[in-house]
């Protein structure tokens, strides 16, 4: 059958739970972009990280996030 394909993917928990929080923070910005006018994605700010690591329990989420192929 030519009308398909298979995709396997991996998770890798091991390497997210290695992460620091700024990493986690920034590899969520870039997943999940804010855009321009345009629609096209802006690097994450300064500020946008810092929203992240000051917001109580939100690294965590994201780190089991970017680690669950189930959640994308």
């Amino acid at each position: 059958m030519s009308n398909h394909t298979h995709q396997i993917l991996r998770s890798r928990p091991d390497l997210a739970s290695q992460w620091d929080d700024r990493e986690i923070a920034k590899r969520w910005l870039i997943l999940t972009p804010s855009k321009d006018q345009n629609g096209n994605p802006v690097e994450p700010s300064e500020s946008n990280i810092q929203a992240i690591l000051n917001t109580p329990g939100r690294v965590e989420k994201l780190r089991i996030r970017l680690s669950d192929v189930s959640w994308w």
